[in-house]
């Protein structure tokens, strides 16, 4: 009988004490899963967040990307701005211009000349300058007054 007694009294600790890690256990497992539910929240929205500075990175690197060609495209204006200023310096009093175009790179000058040597000189001034290549005579055309030219200059690279 004490026997059984103590059986008994064991089987209830023992019972008592799988009630109580039972309890125990449940509210771990519920308290890591409210800390799961959190965490996964929070993670939401760190990669939502990454998604924005991810968006907003791309939209620095098109930004930066036209900026870099707008001022390539300022400095480059502006040499051909100067270039064209200090070419036009060059013209002897024997030469009229009578047209100046641009065209990326390289310009086209329309004229006219007292004679040939006249356009020898001013294609030899241009070269001078040392913002372009030797030009080149596209057209040349004679008249009993004059002497037509187209001169191609190209720009230095």
């Amino acid at each position: 009988m004490l026997h059984t007694k103590r059986l008994i009294q064991l089987a209830s600790l023992l019972l008592i004490t799988g009630i109580v890690a039972h309890v125990v256990l449940m509210g771990l497992i519920s308290d890591q899963q409210e800390q799961n539910i959190y965490l996964i929240a929070q993670l939401t929205q760190q990669k939502m967040e990454i998604g924005v500075l991810q968006q907003k990175q791309q939209t620095f690197r098109h930004l930066d990307a036209q900026l870099h060609f707008i001022i390539t495209l300022h400095n480059n204006n502006f040499q051909i701005v100067e270039g064209v200023r200090q070419l036009i310096k060059t013209v002897p009093a024997t030469i009229s211009l009578n047209e100046i175009k641009l065209n990326n790179k390289n310009i086209t000058i329309n004229g006219s000349a007292l004679s040939d040597l006249d356009i020898v000189n001013f294609m030899g001034n241009i070269a001078k300058i040392g913002l372009f290549d030797q030009p080149v005579v596209t057209m040349l055309n004679t008249s009993s007054t004059a002497r037509y030219f187209q001169l191609k200059v190209y720009r230095h690279e």
